[in-house]
């Protein structure tokens, strides 16, 4: 029986490495890829996206190959060619770093780990896994299951009803497991029903010990998916009812204000997003503006997440214009990198071929020998997109981007992307915008939105992007966009990072050698 699963074992392991293999080669290699030639006098049309399957449904077909794959999410269609272009771009862009100089996922790792998460591989067996790919060709990956799995170093319980107790959140895992249906099951329903089930199931045979879950299903959409809530595991029954309690308030808050589901999400305005296989935000002009009244009366409720006010309206400031757009992660790290993306990966109207991506990044790497010293970084090849920093996308957009593309990008979309450029060049240049060029940035930015709908379809209004439409109100309020930019905070980030020089109390290590710097300038 033993030899009959290891046979099992090594059987899937084959399979999903094949697709592994296959998916890795879609999407990084996309390059070597000539079949989709583009002449520059083409005309895009916008497609709307039919078919929809999100990142929870790929987790669970990852190993669609494998032989006796387990089953661990709702039916869903199988998504067409153009969906598929999406999710690759999402799922790049979402995969951004945050930092400036934390590396970035690659394919095969992402999947790697969703392989081990679907047939629940043991952390010793994925270790020596780890420790051969990283020596056949695969030295990038991390050593340790720990890492590529992203293993909760510390697990927080609390004692309740004399067991121990860990909250998961009814809201949270609600939302997420709704979402694990496909869009056109999503929509047909105003309502969510669910059942919860508390129940005591033994551990082991040689002791008492009993886990208490307190269970939730969504029982009027099939196919019903089962999921926990709260945990509690003791030697006996809960001596009391005490551990239902953060259960019961979560659920009266979900009953009040509705699921907190994204659509209400942009800081700045009143609008409600549409769903388009992602949501999107389809409205471009006239847009009603949140104020500090209605933010602080919560007048639009589901823009609240619980409805508890935030601590910042202890402080007497504007609740919507004291937080501004951060640039570098809506246009750098957004916008720009969908561009780049959409050029390279995107659906077949607007991809360009592998020989024009590679005139693209000849440009950009002649360009190193005669670079300024005064950027922090050299232009890199577009094969390396995945890898570029914040600084690399802005650098881009703002000088390097207008002449490498120019003659290569189709006509339509090299003047898009100018409309781009030319805007938020105005509106990091604290003199430009003195000179009331304001106005002037704002209507190219609503060309841009408005242009990008056409070019790229409707898909393409992420949230990133219609963060642009307040891109010239954010300069009004703080003078530029490099004066309200995450930038020189990332890059204190790093130098932070650099004090930690060992695992044994990080966070100790960082006071000191902050106290030890403090000493030094007094």
């Amino acid at each position: 029986m033993k030899k009959f699963q290891q046979r099992a074992y090594k059987r899937r392991w084959a399979a999903t490495t094949r697709h592994l293999k296959k998916q890795c080669r879609q999407s990084t290699l996309e390059l070597e890829s000539d079949d989709s030639e583009q002449e520059n006098d083409t005309t895009s049309t916008p497609e709307t996206v039919t078919k929809y399957m999100d990142a929870a449904e790929t987790a669970s077909c990852t190993a669609a190959g494998a032989d006796n794959a387990t089953y661990s999410g709702p039916d869903s269609d199988e998504p067409d060619e153009n969906d598929a272009d999406w999710r690759l771009i999402d799922h790049h862009v979402t995969l951004s770093s945050d930092s400036e100089n934390e590396s970035d996922s690659d394919c095969f790792e992402d999947h790697l780990s969703l392989w081990a998460t679907e047939y629940n591989v043991k952390h010793n067996a994925l270790d020596s896994l780890l420790k051969i790919l990283k020596k056949f060709g695969h030295p990038d990956l991390p050593s340790t299951a720990r890492t590529i799995l992203n293993t909760a170093r510390e697990v927080k319980t609390q004692v309740k009803s004399g067991m121990e107790y860990y909250y998961l959140g009814l809201g949270s895992e609600l939302l997420k497991h709704f979402k694990m249906y496909p869009l056109h099951k999503r929509t047909q329903v105003n309502a969510l029903e669910i059942s919860l089930n508390i129940d005591g199931l033994p551990l082991f045979r040689s002791s008492g010990k009993t886990l208490w879950p307190v269970l939730c299903a969504i029982v009027n959409m099939k196919p019903t998916v089962v999921f926990p809530v709260a945990l509690t595991c003791g030697t006996s029954m809960p001596i009391d009812l005490d551990f239902l309690m953060d259960t019961i308030l979560d659920i009266k808050t979900v009953l009040q204000h509705g699921l907190h589901d994204g659509y209400s999400g942009c800081d700045k305005c009143c609008q409600r997003g549409e769903y388009f296989g992602r949501i999107t935000y389809q409205e471009i002009e006239n847009l009603v503006p949140r104020t500090d009244a209605s933010f602080r009366s919560q007048t639009y409720a589901e823009h609240h997440y619980d409805g508890d006010p935030s601590p910042f309206c202890q402080l007497p400031i504007d609740m919507v214009k004291t937080f501004p757009v951060d640039y570098m992660h809506q246009v750098c790290l957004g916008t720009m990198k969908r561009l780049l993306l959409v050029w390279i990966r995107g659906k077949r109207e607007v991809k360009h071929s592998a020989d024009q991506i590679q005139q693209i990044s000849d440009r950009l790497e002649g360009m190193r020998t005669t670079f300024p010293s005064t950027f922090a970084r050299k232009p890199r090849s577009l094969k390396e997109i995945d890898r570029w920093k914040a600084t690399e996308y802005r650098q881009f957009l703002l000088y390097t981007g207008k002449v490498v593309l120019r003659g290569i990008l189709r006509p339509d979309l090299y003047d898009n992307f100018m409309t781009l450029s030319v805007a938020v060049s105005i509106l990091v240049a604290p003199k430009l915008a003195e000179t009331h060029m304001i106005d002037y940035a704002h209507q190219l930015l609503v060309h841009f939105v408005t242009q990008a709908r056409n070019l790229y379809g409707v898909e393409f209004l992420v949230y990133n992007v219609h963060s642009s439409l307040h891109l010239a109100d954010e300069v009004r309020e703080h003078g530029s966009l490099d004066a309200c930019a995450a930038f020189p905070f990332e890059n204190f980030m790093h130098k932070m990072k650099k004090l930690v020089r060992s695992g044994k109390r990080p966070l100790a290590q960082v006071v000191k050698r902050l106290s030890e710097r403090s000493k030094k300038t007094a």
